[in-house]
């Protein structure tokens, strides 16, 4: 039976969309439709480029209005990429519908609008950890690796996850909080390892 397609609704049709977002969103193992396209000041240029390029159906409704994208849901997730200066305002609409965000940028540019936010771990977050430690395992299975390199694809993994939670964490945060061991004793498990 195939995985269901998780609908999205793109926010925002900056450069990046086109260049980066759409074509990860497109490699991941769980099926993307963009079910909707929602942008403040929308380009004909930007929307026919995205159709060209594959990554968006012609008959994608276009809104210029995020109530209306809203109300013309159900959404999965959502992809924001309008301007940095409106992702927080936006980012806080998405969530009281509860959908999930994916953003090329931070939520918010100061402490004060940053506590107006979720406080607890997103779906969003919860499923960008999944894939993550999917992807390791991938590539831990497919390749055979010995335990060294897979100990070292585990800890970068543990690492993204955990400075996606906590941008400014140090390495010794992390192994704390990851491993609940001391830092000194992971550094030590490649001593010896050439």
């Amino acid at each position: 039976m195939p995985a269901a397609q998780l609908q999205t609704l793109v926010v925002g049709t900056g450069d990046r969309i086109e260049r980066v977002l759409l074509p990860a969103l497109s490699t991941v193992s769980a099926p993307v439709r963009v079910t909707a396209i929602c942008d403040l000041g929308p380009s004909d240029q930007r929307i026919t480029a995205l159709t060209n390029d594959g990554l968006v159906n012609p008959e994608t409704p276009v809104f210029t209005d995020l109530d209306q994208a809203l109300d013309a849901g159900p959404y999965d997730m959502a992809v924001l990429t309008q301007p940095n200066d409106q992702h927080h305002t936006i980012a806080l609409r998405l969530a009281e519908y509860g959908i999930p965000v994916w953003r090329e940028e931070w939520f918010a540019f100061h402490s004060g609008q940053a506590a107006d936010g979720p406080t607890a771990k997103t779906e969003a977050e919860e499923a960008i950890q999944e894939h993550a430690n999917a992807g390791a395992d991938l590539v831990i299975d497919a390749l055979d690796l010995g335990d060294r390199d897979t100990d070292l694809i585990n800890l970068v993994v543990n690492a993204a996850c955990h400075v996606s939670e906590q941008p400014e964490a140090s390495f010794d945060a992390m192994v704390r909080a990851k491993y609940d061991t001391d830092p000194n004793e992971v550094r030590d498990w490649w001593d010896g390892w050439s």
